[in-house]
């Protein structure tokens, strides 16, 4: 894991993940594994604090 100055997780990633052609990224299981990691510890880390701040009033 990197440190990433935004707040979310952030890691290298080996160029071997991804195909050669875009149309091919939906078929890929390392991939989409990968993406989905780094999607769940970014939303695990930032949607608590998230959900605890009080609604801006109108």
């Amino acid at each position: 894991m990197l440190h990433n100055p935004l707040g979310g997780p952030s890691s290298e990633l080996d160029r071997a993940m991804f195909p050669e052609k875009p149309a091919d990224a939906v078929n890929n299981p390392v991939l989409r594994d990968g993406v989905r990691t780094m999607l769940t510890k970014s939303l695990d880390k930032t949607l608590p604090a998230l959900l605890q701040r009080p609604s801006p009033s109108r």
